[in-house]
């Protein structure tokens, strides 16, 4: 097994925290870009009222 010093272990702390941000950002643009769009349609959709 090998021993990382304090200085490779903050490299990986660093990498896992980006990629975690990576993914939260992929999954908040899908998630929000569907409720916009739906939210989108239903106002394209609606009725006018003069």
């Amino acid at each position: 097994m090998r021993k990382f010093s304090s200085g490779q272990q903050g490299v990986f702390d660093i990498l896992i925290a980006g990629f975690l941000v990576l993914l939260t950002e992929i999954t908040n643009r899908i998630f929000y870009s569907r409720s916009f769009l739906e939210r989108r349609s239903l106002l394209i959709d609606s009725p006018k009222q003069c």
